[in-house]
């Protein structure tokens, strides 16, 4: 077979390219110009995994509306407002494509990513809008129109408030650089469109479609039904049961507040110990492998050995296609040929056809198999699937120890002891070293006495035997419009063997003509395939791979790390790390800083927006409670600490935030305003607020459920961060109405202690 590899231009789109290419070749054979004895298989179609990942997200994001309008259809009970709150969801998405298309993002799965996660984001204003509408005409008797005009004008700050304090948490991610804010700007950006877009939809469409609709006919209908009456009751009973638990929660505050960080400093503990990743491994089913074999071992050999892998792939299950090259590799536009090397790649079925049976098993089970088999390999690496085109660091690995020295001979040795230090760590897959690889070479030196007797240089005798082995263009023939040029060297015959060589007749500039054997000396030797270099220093790489069906990459690199710690180099050599190990690090410390400049952002909004720190000081200092629910999500389904997590955090922060400020808000104007105690304040703007607060919640919940359950093909990135934001929200949320007001009534003690304690004496 022949492989033909075809490469897109950096700004055209994959899967138009692919469908042209398909269509091409399917004329082509239909002409008659490809003939039916030659067949053509595919053996990599990035359009597929593209399209799939794409209809996948699209229709999480679909679900995720529809479980979102089933929770507001229960709370409300009216079709027209939950259609109201519907009418959202299309208006803002439209909305958002167009910011989309003036920013020049395209369609993909991060942006399509960020309406599914945004889903449920996308209709909390409009929900915070049409309850308290609701609530103005069922309990405080207004007509629709009234109710429209005060009950947005009661919320309009918070909701306002709130919308902003979502763009300030997702702003670090201008400010920041590295590979993680690089990758997830598009998603990023189309949820702060969809944020935006959804806040002018709230404002102006819902007050105005509530002012248009009466309850005439809605208690005769759904209302009515057994299933909303139902919900009522429960929700009643839920809401009389927060309000009792509320009581009691005020009364004993401290031992609240001192369980729950208490309960944060273990889950603070149970986060360090999940291990770390960089991103999960999007199992699009790719393989790829590399066996070479001992140093000077011949193509035919090698081909043998490469049946034997062919008969090991096919008994594997769920294979669709093989590709083999035998005696080099042909990659990424890079060619090289080695007669010892096996370079492949393996295309299992869509993972959605493989029933659960993940591809990093399927590479450890291949893996024993080639063990099994007791051949000669001095180096083998298998790698299961990882995001194509991404590659998170200079070295292609997920773990890397550089060496870097000057000579070539010490660095082996140095990169030998390494890797015998290495190989027996947990967790490892496969392991060699990056320069281990060694070719045959002859070296031939010149005998400068004789060559000066017969007056040629070193320089002369070295071109001659490269125009002897390689040839010299010495004409050009022409036919038919094309110029080819002709080349004339020796036989192979000839310079195939050092005999041959040796008797290749050389002229000096007197026309004397001498054997090429009687100038210079053979030696036949080895040397290293390539050299490569760190900042133009020379450089060994021991690169491994990590057995994700044991560890993950942050736990086997910080064990390589320990076991290095008492590796002694002499002077002149020193140690270095790379691979995703090294981009792990680096996300983490780009996506510490983002979380930092969220809360910082956040509560500066919040300082602008209610201009004193009292508010806004109790509302950030429930946000770390969260990570308990964070903790505890990611515990339960098993998930590593990756840059999505990290970016879930982020968006956690401003999305528990617009709990808080509902809540705090609402206290700050029952004080004002109808001059209530602090605790009568904070009671009973739990109470009101209660609902409000569990709608929001749970439409978000649902509307990112589909994506944490991860159904069909590429959910693995956005999985982490889906999981993320419903695990912090439910805890976050539960705090926020439980442990929110006794904060607020014990910080509102303070600012009265420290007020009292600076006034001056009369």
């Amino acid at each position: 077979s022949v492989q033909v590899s075809i490469m897109k231009q950096p700004q055209a789109n994959t899967v138009t390219v692919i469908e042209n290419i398909q269509s091409r070749l399917n004329e082509l054979q239909d002409s008659g110009f490809i003939t039916p004895d030659y067949e053509i298989e595919v053996i990599r179609d990035d359009s597929f995994f593209i399209i799939s990942s794409i209809e996948s997200v699209t229709i999480a994001a679909i679900l995720g509306g529809l479980l979102a309008m089933i929770i507001i259809l229960l709370f409300l009970g009216s079709v027209r407002r939950s259609l109201i709150v519907a009418l959202m969801i299309p208006v803002a998405i439209v909305a958002t494509f167009i910011l989309m298309n003036a920013g020049g993002l395209t369609l993909n799965i991060m942006s399509l990513g960020g309406l599914a996660l945004g889903v449920g984001l996308l209709i909390d204003n409009a929900i915070v809008m049409i309850e308290n509408i609701f609530r103005h005409q069922t309990e405080l008797s207004k007509s629709p129109k009234q109710a429209a005009h005060e009950g947005s004008s009661e919320v309009l700050s918070a909701v306002v408030a709130g919308t902003m304090t979502n763009l300030a948490a997702v702003l670090p991610f201008l400010l920041i650089t590295g590979l993680a804010a690089l990758l997830f700007r598009e998603l990023i950006f189309t949820i702060a469109f969809a944020i935006v877009a959804s806040l002018l939809a709230a404002v102006t469409l819902v007050p105005a479609l509530s002012a248009m609709f009466k309850d005439s006919g809605e208690k005769r209908g759904l209302s009515n039904t057994k299933i909303i009456r139902g919900f009522n009751r429960g929700f009643d009973r839920l809401r009389n049961g927060y309000d009792t638990a509320l009581a009691k929660t005020l009364r004993r505050k401290w031992l609240f507040i001192i369980a729950s960080i208490l309960l944060l400093i273990g889950s603070i503990w149970l986060i360090r110990g999940l291990g770390t990743e960089f991103l999960p491994s999007v199992d699009d089913g790719r393989i790829t492998f590399r066996f070479t074999l001992p140093s000077g071992t011949s193509i035919e050999p090698t081909n043998e050995v490469a049946d034997i892998l062919k008969e090991t792939i096919e008994e594997m299950p769920h294979v669709e296609t093989m590709y083999m090259t035998v005696g080099g590799y042909f990659r990424g536009g890079q060619i090289s040929v080695r007669g010892g090397m096996i370079d492949g790649v393996v295309q299992l079925v869509p993972h959605s056809e493989r029933r659960g049976y993940p591809a990093e098993e399927w590479v450890t089970e291949f893996q024993n198999s080639v063990r099994d088999l007791g051949l000669p390999f001095i180096q083998q690496r298998v790698r299961g699937p990882r995001i194509e085109g991404l590659q998170t660091s200079l070295v292609d690995a997920d773990i890397a120890v550089g060496i870097i020295g000057e000579d070539l001979d010490r660095l082996d040795e140095l990169a030998r002891s390494a890797y015998n230090r290495m190989e027996a760590i947990e967790g490892i897959g496969s392991i060699q070293i990056g320069r281990d690889e060694r070719i045959p070479q002859m070296l031939i030196r010149v005998d400068e006495d004789r060559s000066s007797q017969l007056q040629l240089t070193s320089d002369a005798v070295a071109n001659f035997l490269h125009g002897a082995v390689e040839g010299i263009v010495s004409t050009q023939y022409v036919e038919g419009g094309f110029e080819y040029p002709i080349r004339v060297r020796y036989s192979r015959d000839v310079t195939g063997t050092v005999e041959g060589i040796g008797q290749i007749p050389i002229l000096n500039q007197s026309g004397q003509s001498v054997p090429l054997g009687s100038l210079v000396s053979f030696e036949e030797t080895t040397g290293p395939a390539h050299i490569e270099r760190f900042n133009q220093i020379r450089v060994v790489w021991i690169n491994s791979t990590v057995n994700l069906n044991e560890a993950t990459v942050g736990e086997v690199g910080n064990r390589v790390q320990e076991a290095m710690q008492g590796f002694t180099l002499p002077d002149g050599y020193s140690l270095i790390y790379a691979g995703e190990q090294e981009a792990i690090e680096e996300s983490g410390r780009a996506l510490q800083l983002a979380i930092m400049l969220a809360i910082f952002f956040v509560f500066v909004v919040m300082a602008i927006q209610y201009e004193k720190l009292f508010s806004p000081l109790v509302i950030i200092l429930s946000l770390p409670f969260a990570l308990i629910g964070v903790a505890a999500a990611l515990w339960i389904t098993g998930l590593p600490l990756s840059a999505s997590v990290l970016l879930g955090v982020v968006f956690l922060t401003g999305i528990v935030v617009n709990n808080a400020i509902l809540l705090v808000e609402f206290a700050e104007n029952y004080r004002q305003q109808e001059n209530r105690t602090l605790l009568e304040a904070i009671t009973e703007a739990g109470r009101v607020r209660f609902r409000p607060i569990l709608m929001t919640t749970l439409t978000t919940i649902f509307g990112m459920l589909p994506l944490a359950i991860g159904l069909g093909e590429g959910y693995e990135i956005l999985q982490p961060l889906a999981v993320t934001v419903i695990g912090g929200l439910i805890v976050g949320t539960f705090l926020t109405l439980m442990i929110l007001p006794g904060m607020y009534l014990v910080l509102d003690d303070l600012f009265t202690l420290f007020r009292s304690d600076n006034e001056p004496e009369h």
